[in-house]
């Protein structure tokens, strides 16, 4: 098919379609109401409308290949597939539109010379509405036959349909000069020819109602009506553009050949109304509706004109139409296959027979409707194009450099403007309706299309106001604080739905994936590791657009894990969008000794692995081959399932991984058992039906549960002069603050309940501990099911066996603690003391003994020298101590200052002092008795034959307790600390000898969790600034700490042990439950019967010498675990505290296989469970 040039492709068409059949229909009508000056100004606001958008689409058309589509396929390319299929589908009516109005225009003047009546010319047809549908019918069955024959039969006619239209538009202007005065034949209505008072008659406006064309008679016409009507015969200045796929050059032709067909109508139209208004007088224009064919010296010539125009326009409107349609099908933004856009040798037929039934249709409507809906389609299509070019400019993007200089964004701007008001001049009601039918041809392409790789200017826009604002964006007020989350993945078979869970999680805010690909020193030699890298980012890019989720992917190289995931930490976000929380799988212990194994690893339902960068990974054959119900995510194939796969990680990189991330300050958390949870996702058949997850089926999880368990310590100044009460307030808030984030998305908030669940250990502490999380839910504005669990009342099996002293018949407790000392320890003597008479004294006496000798430590280290205990200021530290692991921002900064140390002596402690503790000698004996016993298998048993007085038996507690305090990771001593969960004294500070301690034994003796209550809240309402918290949990700081404060402690040890020795209770085994609930809580209590007693429990048996909060960190996790098994086995998700590794964990495996296996039994058989832990304030009271 020859390609057309500048005169045949664009200027005709152009001219041939600006001059349509509203000249001869309609001209003398309007002049009559709007004047010569009315029409001119008319004309000038049209032009300069279409002056505007012809500069911005040469603009356009100049910066590149110009392909099939015209106006569509530039703004498709400019403002991407939504804007361009929208308003190409737009433009497309315009066409079709504009077509059947230049056929049925053409049926006037046919009529008007032809009827069987009163014909001007000959009676020959007969007249009707269905006659003039049919005689329309067959005229656009010929022009849609031109058409389909291709463009050389096109060229060809429209070389001869110009030829006539300019003769015919010449004699217009040839009668006005040459026609001599005249009466019209059967009227008394007088034709003047050229004429001032006729010119001056005709000057301004006179709207009448009811002259002849009018199609709002009795209402008297109105510019808006007029503008309406009159614009169309001015708006086909996109004729050329829409054949650019028929053209040679269009980025040559397309501005060339619209310029001066602008310019040649224009004079034309110029010419025309003054020759119509200084030659027909106004009366004419009012009754005649074909004055110039009535006073043209040749009738005949104005009605081939009329023919050529309408036969034209016609042609073009279809061809072009069926241009844009099959450009739009081509480019599948509907999701069809294309089925207009299959062309035969004459071009898109299919596309052009549809063209012909949608301008059937419309050739029912009145030619005045008809030129109402091209009016709102043109300027429609205006306006989009000058936005598309005034973006482009704006963007300031380095590609656009268009070849056409004519035009800047001032222009383009004023474009659109003019197009907006224009718009709502003609018909407000019908512009808002165009508008709407824009939006929603937006939104539905939006849906169905599928991604363009085309590029827009969006990107460019988005770009531009991304850098600026990134650079205004400043996270320094806690009011806006949000999650911003950096989750750590490898294989998302195996963590498919954590990935999902956290983009719930991020409710808006930043999300990013971080995958770290280790590279080996050999690999850095050849550029496959930078192509490994590409190809892995691209993979992980596409998962998340297959997966819908709004997240970046951040993929980095490292030599190792850990430096892997701490270049991503510190990497990941850009500006003020930084990521706050990092999230990593929890470590499969089974990774530790299977690390060496085949990556041809089969991952089942039944592993309940979350793995991330540390976790294990299948190779693609693998993920492929067991893309079945074996598989974790039954999907098959995933784009990572063609990435490479990396070795398991080593327990002790998982720990280094915590440790740096802790030193970043950022948040943690850990995720277990996400394998199993429920994501909500509404699969509705009906609108009645229940929420289902994934798959379909019923959600079987009802609630979300929070279980934030307090930890605090007592913080000494080095000086013995001041004490500070610290919590985990971050941490306790934080939990909170992401269970209302999670349960405020809707999915989440339909198909699950939030609970809050905290414990105490005694009843009398039950009532305060509601009333005190209560007071800080509705200071954070939180609404959640409160419940308050009593442990000592719960009958739990855990609990009864470690705490009272019950028996193990299951043995899961002993085969847990069966290295643990603490353990063996306790079963001794509760095992002596079931056999002897003293048993209650025998158990106060091991109690009393610890608790003295660790008091008594402490007391050593606050009579150490200066130069051993070095000044350090708890400002800005981190409280490690072995105990607890606290890293809190909650602590006064004004009332905590370093202060020097005299330099005396260090007093040691000598056995003496032990000694003069008061004991009878039964203790002594009964202890030296089960001594005996352990002497052959444990080492830190001293002979019997060495145990003389009870200063030996001291002598054992001492050197067994200062031994779990004391590491060597510190060169420094930091704060003494006193645990409020164990009531104990307690410091990390060097070892004297300084040989390596194990940091197990010393985390496995040292309690971790506190039952007490929370503090109260307080609220801050003047701390505005965003840095000092508004909200915390209240805090004693106490001067002048000396010696007789342990002391007073020693005194209440002993008279706690007297009272112990005085009492003689038994303690029911089994316990029943209850439920005492109020409005927003639940209180889970027992039924036991006992005294009240703040801090002790009143019922104590013989077997029954400690609290929860004296018992080791891992015995806390299984009487914890047992209590959220029982509580929270109908839960989603749960999210709870993270315990801390002690700093240095990582740099042993024992150490830290240790820290896994606590959290193992603190996780095990839960529902999926998110362990977190806060080094930031993260919710605030102030507005």
């Amino acid at each position: 098919m020859a390609k057309l040039g500048t005169f045949a492709g664009v200027f005709i068409p152009t001219t041939l379609n600006v001059l349509s059949i509203l000249l001869y229909l309609r001209y003398g009508f309007m002049l009559g109401q709007l004047g010569v000056v009315g029409m001119i100004g008319t004309l000038c606001v049209s032009y300069a409308v279409n002056l505007l958008t012809t500069l911005s689409i040469s603009a356009i058309s100049t910066n590149g290949t110009v392909r099939g589509g015209g106006t569509y396929y530039m703004i498709s390319r400019s403002l991407g597939p939504e804007f361009g299929g929208s308003i190409g589908i737009v433009f497309y009516l315009g066409q079709v539109f504009n077509a059947a109005m230049n056929i049925a225009g053409f049926c006037e003047p046919l009529m008007f010379n032809f009827n069987s009546n009163n014909a001007r010319m000959k009676p020959i047809l007969p007249e009707g509405r269905w006659w003039e549908f049919a005689y329309s019918s067959i005229l656009l069955l010929i022009c849609t036959t031109l058409s389909a024959v291709g463009s050389n039969v096109f060229s060809n006619a429209g070389y001869i349909l110009f030829c006539i239209l300019a003769i015919s538009v010449l004699s217009i202007m040839v009668s006005a000069v040459f026609r001599s005065s005249f009466y019209i034949p059967g009227t008394d209505l007088f034709y003047t020819g050229l004429n001032w008072s006729t010119f001056k008659e005709n000057f301004l406006p006179n709207f009448t109602s009811g002259a002849a064309g009018s199609d709002i008679a009795p209402h008297k016409e109105n510019f808006r009506h007029l503008f309406g009507i009159f614009f169309p015969s001015t708006a086909g200045i996109f004729a050329g553009a829409s054949m650019s796929g028929q053209l040679k050059d269009p980025s040559r032709s397309i501005p060339k050949g619209t310029l001066w067909g602008l310019l040649t109508t224009f004079v034309v139209y110029f010419l025309v109304i003054i020759f119509m208004g200084a030659s027909i007088p106004r009366q004419i224009l009012y009754e005649d509706v074909q004055v110039l064919q009535t006073v043209a010296l040749s009738k005949t010539i104005i009605l081939l004109g009329e023919l050529s125009t309408s036969l034209f326009s016609a042609i073009v409107g279809i061809v072009g139409a069926a241009n844009v349609l099959a450009a739009v099908s081509k480019d599948r933004l509907l999701g069809d296959n294309g089925y207009f856009a299959k062309e035969n040798a004459s071009g898109p037929f299919r596309a052009i027979i549809m063209s012909f039934v949608i301008c059937q249709i419309t050739l029912f409507f009145d030619i005045n409707q008809i030129a109402g809906l091209i009016t709102m389609s043109f300027l429609l299509t205006f306006l989009i194009t000058n936005l598309a070019c005034f973006l482009l400019k704006i963007s300031s993007a380095p590609n656009f450099r268009p070849l056409f200089r004519w035009f800047n964004w001032e222009t383009a701007f004023a474009g659109a403007i003019a197009s907006f008001v224009a718009m709502y001049i003609c018909d407000g009601a019908t512009a808002t309706a165009a508008f709407g039918l824009e939006m929603f041809l937006f939104f539905l392409i939006h849906m169905f299309s599928p991604p363009k790789p085309w590029g827009d200017v969006s990107q460019t826009l988005i770009y531009h106001q991304v850098r600026k604002y990134l650079l205004r964006l400043r996270q320094d007020h806690v009011k806006f604080w949000r999650p911003q989350i950096l989750l750590f993945v490898d294989e998302p078979r195996t963590c498919w739905n954590l990935i999902l869970f956290c983009n719930a999680l991020k409710k808006g805010s930043l999300y990013v994936l971080g995958h770290a690909v280790i590279i080996k020193r050999e690999e850095t030699d050849s550029d496959e590791w930078y192509k490994e890298i590409n190809f892995q980012r691209n993979c992980w890019t596409k998962l998340r657009d297959l997966s819908k989720i709004k997240a970046f992917i951040q993929v980095l190289p490292a030599p190792s894990l850990v430096w892997g995931v701490r270049d991503i930490a510190l990497s990941s976000g850009l500006g003020g969008m930084k990521p706050n929380i990092a999230i990593l799988g929890f470590f499969e212990t089974r990774n530790q000794y299977l690390r060496k194994k085949s990556h041809h690893t089969t991952f089942s339902q039944s592993d309940n692995s979350d793995s991330m960068a540390t976790g294990t990974a299948a190779t693609a054959a693998t993920a492929k081959s067991n893309s079945s119900k074996d598989t974790i995510l039954d999907v098959s194939p995933l784009p990572t399932d063609y990435c490479r796969t990396e070795n398991p990680a080593k327990v002790t990189e998982w720990v280094e991984i915590i440790e740096s991330l802790l030193k970043m300050r950022l948040d943690i958390a850990i995720a277990k058992g996400f394998p199993n949870l429920e994501i909500p996702r509404p699969v509705k058949k009906f609108p009645w039906s229940r929420d289902t997850n994934l798959h379909g089926t019923d959600l079987q999880k009802k609630y979300i549960d929070l279980w934030p368990i307090q930890m605090s310590a007592q913080v000494f100044d080095p000086t013995r002069e001041m004490n500070v009460m610290t919590t985990n307030f971050d941490t306790y808030s934080l939990i909170l603050q992401m269970g209302q984030i999670l349960h405020s998305v809707h999915a989440w908030n339909r198909a699950y309940k939030l609970r809050v669940i905290v414990f105490v250990e005694f009843r009398e502490d039950v009532v305060d501990e509601s009333t005190r999380i209560k007071e800080l839910l509705r200071s954070l504005r939180i609404r959640a099911h409160v419940i308050v669990l009593c442990l000592s009342e719960l009958g739990l099996n855990s609990y009864n066996c470690i705490v009272r002293g019950a028996k193990d018949a299951s043995g899961k407790i002993d085969r847990i603690l069966s290295d643990v000392q603490w353990w063996k320890d306790c079963k001794i003597y509760r095992e002596k003391a079931k056999r002897d008479t003293q048993s209650r004294n025998s158990d106060g006496f091991i109690k009393s003994s610890v608790a003295v000798s660790r008091q008594r430590s402490i007391q050593s280290q606050l009579q150490r020298p200066s130069h051993i205990m070095r000044r350090k200021s708890i400002l800005n530290s981190q409280v490690a101590a072995g105990s607890l692991q606290i890293q809190t921002q909650m602590l006064p900064n004004a009332d905590l200052i370093d202060s020097s140390a005299d330099e005396d002596e260090d007093d040691e402690f000598t056995d003496e002092d032990y000694y003069n503790h008061n004991f009878d000698k039964t203790d002594a004996d009964s202890i030296a008795s089960d001594v005996d016993s352990r002497a052959a298998s444990d080492s830190d048993f001293v002979p019997q034959e060495n145990i003389k007085s009870k200063r030996d038996i001291f002598r054992i507690f001492r050197n067994r307790v200062m031994s779990v305090s004391e590491s060597e990771y510190h060169d420094e001593v930091p704060p003494i600390t006193i645990s409020r969960a164990t009531g104990k004294h307690t410091s990390t500070r060097p070892s004297r000898s300084g040989s390596r301690v194990s940091l197990t034994n010393s985390r496995r003796s040292m309690p971790m969790f506190s039952s007490d209550t929370i503090p109260t809240t307080t609220v801050n309402a003047d701390c505005e600034d965003g840095v000092n918290p508004t909200i915390s949990f209240s805090q004693t700081v106490s001067r002048h700490q000396s010696n007789e404060n342990i002391k007073d402690g020693e005194a209440g040890i002993k008279s706690e042990q007297s009272s112990l020795l005085s009492k003689n209770e038994s303690v029911t085994e089994t316990a029943q439950y209850q439920a005492t609930k109020t409005t927003s809580e639940d209180v889970l209590l027992g039924t036991h019967s006992r005294s009240s007693s703040k801090h002790r429990p009143a019922e104590k048996s013989k077997y029954y010498g400690i609290t929860f909060n004296e018992v080791p960190a891992i015995a806390q996790h299984i009487i914890l675990n047992e209590a959220m098994h029982s509580l929270s086995d109908d839960t989603a998700v749960i999210f709870s505290t993270l315990p801390l590794p002690l700093p240095g964990t990582g740099r042993r495996s024992d150490d830290s296989l240790a820290y896994v296996s606590e959290l193992s039994v603190l996780c095990d058989q839960l529902p999926p469970i998110l362990l977190m832990h806060s080094q930031s304030v993260t919710v605030t009271a102030a507005l």
